[in-house]
């Protein structure tokens, strides 16, 4: 519990009545909540933390390799936090999905470096021209 706010001022009290509202219509993210409302996400956790007892986790949301739970209202059963996922194994199977064969096509050059270095070359043209 965070000792810094006093829950009970008007105001914050107003807070979590908005943050209860939000919850009500789906269960939400302390981002998301944060957002919404206009404060900051760490203060919106520490809202959830001190009304932990009217607060239970939904579903946990993957947000890139971590985990972020996912909050409604009302009493109920925390849903089980999954493992964390590896990100460079998420990678390699991206890269063991790739078709055979694929070359990644070559990019525009930046302008600036054309003029600087010049025109980009295809080498493969050049030597089959040479070869011919």
């Amino acid at each position: 519990m965070n000792k810094w706010i006093n829950f009970n001022t008007p105001n914050n009290q107003k807070v979590w009545a908005d943050m209860c509202e939000l919850m009500k219509a789906q269960p939400m993210t302390s981002p998301e909540m944060g957002r919404a409302i206009g404060i900051a996400e760490s203060r919106a956790s520490s809202f959830i933390l001190h009304h932990r007892p009217l607060v239970h986790i939904s579903f946990w949301k993957q947000t890139g390799c971590c985990w972020t739970a996912v909050y409604a209202l009302g009493k109920g059963v925390d849903a089980v936090k999954p493992e964390r996922v590896d990100p460079a194994k998420v990678k390699r199977e991206q890269f063991l999905k790739r078709p055979r064969g694929f070359v990644p096509q070559p990019v525009a050059r930046d302008w600036a470096v054309e003029m600087l270095f010049g025109p980009a070359v295809n080498l493969n043209a050049e030597l089959r021209e040479m070869r011919a």
